[in-house]
C-alpha cells in the first residue's frame, strides 16, 4: 500500500507533512473502515496485525517505500528483515 500512497501524493499534488500524514490514513485507518474491517489500529484488544519500518517519518516511509523490519501477525513477529554493512579497507 505504500506504492499507492506514493502514487496518490503525486497525482494529488500532496507533498506537505500534513498532506502526506492524510495520505497514510487513506491507505490505512480508511481503507479498513471503507472495506468494513472490524477491530483494525493500534488500540488494545486489536489483533496486532501490523508493519513496523525503520523510518523516522510517515514522508520517508512513502518516499522510500522501505522493506519492513518487522512484520506482526496476530501479535508475534512472523518476519524481520535486518541490514548489515559490511567495510572493508
Amino acid at each position: 500500500m505504500l506504492e499507492v500512497g506514493f502514487l496518490a501524493a503525486h497525482l494529488l499534488w500532496k507533498t506537505t507533512g500534513s498532506d502526506l500524514r492524510d495520505i497514510y490514513r487513506m491507505i490505512t485507518t480508511s481503507a479498513a473502515r471503507s472495506l468494513g474491517i472490524e477491530g483494525y489500529g493500534i488500540e488494545e484488544g486489536t489483533p496486532a496485525d501490523l508493519l513496523v519500518f525503520d523510518v523516522e517519518s510517515v514522508a520517508e516511509a512513502l518516499h522510500y517505500q522501505p522493506v519492513p523490519t518487522l512484520v506482526i501477525a496476530g501479535g508475534d513477529v512472523v518476519a524481520e528483515t535486518s541490514v548489515e554493512t559490511t567495510l572493508s579497507l
